[in-house]
Formats: C-alpha cells, structure tokens, sequence
C-alpha cells in the first residue's frame, strides 16, 4: 500500500474495503502431481441469471485444467463458455490478455468459503483521466499459497496493493493508452496484507486476472457506485516497476454477448 492518503480514517476504510472487495476474488488453481498449484486468480460477475468468471486470458486459455474451492475442502472445475480476447502466439506479448467464462455448472454463491458475485453494474468502463484516482489491485499472490498436508485445505492469503495511475502521458510509451489500460507504478518494498499490515509485497505471480478497484476520485463524481472495478490485472513489468491491467469495457462486452 503506497501512502495515498495521509488520513488515518480514509486509511482504515479503504483497509476494510480490501476485506469486503476480496469476497469477489478467486485463486484458481491446477493439479500437479497431486497437489494444487495456483496459476492465477480471478473474480466473479453476475449478469441477470447468468454468472461468469472474469481473469487473464494467458490464465483462461488453460481453463479445462483449472479448479477453484467452493468449501474447505471441495473444489469446483472450470466449464462452461469461453470467450478470450483474440491473440495469435504468446499471450505474453497480447495487449488485451482478458477472458470470460459464462459459468455451466458450479455458480457462486460460495457461503462456505465466502465467496459471492459481483453485479455486472460495477464494472465502469473508460473512467477516464486515470489521474488523480486511487487505484487497488486485489488477488492471491501464488507465494502466498500453501497445502496444509494434514488438513489437504489450501490456505490463501489475499493482498492488496494500492497506488495512483502513472501520469496519462506516459501511457504511449507501454504501447497503451488511458482509454484501454490502467498502469500502476508498483514498489513491491510497500505493500499491505489482507489485514491492512504494512509489509513487503510478494512476487504478483498468480495475481494475474485480478480485479483492479477505483476507491478514490478527487474530481468530480462519475456514478453512485462506490469503488467499482475498473480493470483486470494482466502483466508486472518488473524492470519497470508497474502493474499493467486492461480496461474492463472488453470484459464488459464479452458479458453482454453471452448473456
């Protein structure tokens, strides 16, 4: 968490909003040699009767392997319709990475491992200057993840990492723009757990298709919703320092398409 706000009660909010904001929030996981490991995370949105997952599409394209936990010690895996963002070669290199899964079978609500769907109302397209806005990115880092092999439950733990947009001018220079992209500078020396503890931020790894918020706006107010989410998390540049997400209007559209 960078220090956005000098404000102990904006502070304290914007720490309880991570706890609530992270009930929408997913690690997915595959096998490997018995043992889950986790590939990435993603969130949940509900659209009138139907429910979709929302991640990376470098995670998604890998959907058939993947699972996730609907209680302790029950897992649930991914089926359903896919759509992903359209991409010849390494998904490393595709500007958009985004995919939607139209759920088939299993569909939140997970009380057991509280774990709910977002209404697609929050999802706000195209906000835009990026500036003067507080951004959060919220997801499981894959470092943070462990097999209790007593139990055989896995324990995630939730990370936020908090900052401002790098300024709108300097979007061109990662090939993207304010109207497609929000880039956050990102100091993995400052950031904060799920119990809004200041702390070293693990390596991202595994936190790619995670929801990034909007909790602040020091202009004017676009729309009632308060922090909605505003992008997907797809790419840490580490020589650069930033997280890279994809504006949500792409997942927005592949929503309304399946709907």
């Amino acid at each position: 968490m960078n220090a956005v706000a000098k404000d102990g009660q904006v502070t304290e909010l914007l720490n309880d909003a991570t706890n609530i904001l992270s009930r929408f929030v997913v690690p997915l996981y595959r096998d490997e040699g018995g043992r889950p490991s986790q590939v990435g995370s993603g969130f949940f949105v509900r659209a009138g009767s139907s429910q979709f997952l929302v991640s990376a599409a470098h995670v998604l394209e890998f959907s058939a392997s993947l699972f996730y936990y609907i209680e302790p010690n029950v897992t649930a895996k991914l089926s359903g319709e896919l759509r992903m963002s359209r991409w010849n070669g390494d998904r490393e290199h595709d500007p958009v990475d985004v995919g939607v899964l139209k759920l088939k079978d299993s569909v939140p609500p997970y009380p057991k491992v509280n774990k709910y769907a977002v209404d697609v109302s929050y999802l706000h397209a195209r906000i835009l200057p990026r500036a003067d806005k507080v951004y959060s990115i919220i997801g499981f880092p894959a470092t943070q993840s462990k097999l209790n092999s007593t139990t055989r439950k896995v324990l995630s733990t939730v990370y936020a990492y908090r900052n401002r947009s790098i300024p709108d001018s300097e979007y061109a220079s990662f090939n993207a723009s304010p109207a497609t992209h929000v880039i956050l500078p990102m100091d993995l020396l400052k950031g904060v757990d799920s119990n809004g503890q200041q702390r070293t931020f693990p390596k991202p790894q595994g936190m790619s298709g995670s929801p990034i918020f909007m909790l602040i706006e020091e202009g004017p107010v676009v729309e009632s919703r308060s922090f909605p989410i505003v992008g997907i998390g797809t790419k840490y540049r580490k020589a650069k320092k930033v997280l890279i997400g994809t504006d949500v209007d792409i997942a927005v559209a592949m929503i309304n398409e399946a709907v």
